[in-house]
């Protein structure tokens, strides 16, 4: 009796993946989580230091992937800092924004320094690895000054572009050979007179790397199927094919009899 061992090489030509997230959508293939009521987190003012902070598991899989904090520090006459910020952790990244300056207020031009400032997704715009990912913090939002530094001059600098309306933060995670994409929607608002507060209302992510058919467009499928030398051909054993799908991949099959 002939025995039939299949042995199927599947070996992408193209990129079969359509791994990304729409900011403020997620379909059945994504984690989701709506916070009702929404998550604030408070750093109210005048108290000398003040703190809040969540860690957050993205696409559920019990390791925490950000932390989102607010701080307000009130130095009275002196200084008074404070910024909502967003950290990536255990192998993640957060989508940046720009870069922004910080100068000190009389000549010469003192430098202060450089704030990395998250960047802002509307809905529906696209998440995915087009956009310039950093595996360090970024700003949601600061608003920092001091009355004497430095060379006496003092400096006022504010930045981030989450105040009042929501947006949507990205985030890359690396997940073993799968990169997944997410989204956290949030705002920055004030509760009182030098409150520094912001309110998280959902998140989403993919739980793996997603294929184009799962994303909710017409299933792929084979269109034509050809040789190495571009021949047209039906499948058979023991010859090595390409398949042609109608999403414009391809894959190599080896089927052995």
């Amino acid at each position: 009796m002939k025995s039939l061992f299949n042995l199927i090489f599947l070996l992408v030509l193209t990129q079969a993946q359509a791994q990304s997230i729409v900011a403020g959508e997620f379909d059945g293939n994504d984690f989701y989580h709506n916070y009702a009521p929404e998550l604030v987190l408070s750093a109210p003012d005048p108290v000398n230091i003040s703190s809040d902070s969540i860690l957050i598991d993205m696409n559920n899989d019990g390791i925490v992937d950000v932390i989102i904090d607010v701080f307000n520090h009130n130095g009275g006459n002196w200084f008074d800092k404070r910024h909502a910020e967003i950290i990536p952790i255990n192998n993640s990244e957060i989508a940046l924004g720009a870069i922004d300056t910080c100068f000190a207020n009389c000549p010469p031009p003192d430098l202060v320094s450089f704030e990395a400032l998250a960047h802002a997704f509307d809905q529906p715009d696209l998440i995915d690895g087009a956009s310039n990912w950093i595996d360090s913090a970024a700003y949601l939002s600061f608003n920092k000054w001091e009355a004497a530094v430095p060379n006496n001059c003092g400096y006022g600098c504010s930045g981030g572009d989450f105040q009042l309306d929501y947006r949507y933060v990205g985030v890359r995670i690396f997940s073993g050979s799968d990169t997944l994409y997410g989204w956290i929607k949030t705002r920055l608002y004030s509760t009182a007179m030098g409150d520094y507060d912001i309110s998280i209302g959902s998140f989403a992510c993919n739980q793996y790397a997603v294929g184009i058919e799962e994303l909710g467009l017409p299933k792929k499928r084979v269109i034509r199927t050809f040789d190495v030398l571009g021949r047209t051909s039906e499948t058979k054993p023991n010859t090595l094919l390409i398949h042609q799908y109608s999403d414009g991949t391809t894959e190599k099959v080896f089927l052995f009899e």
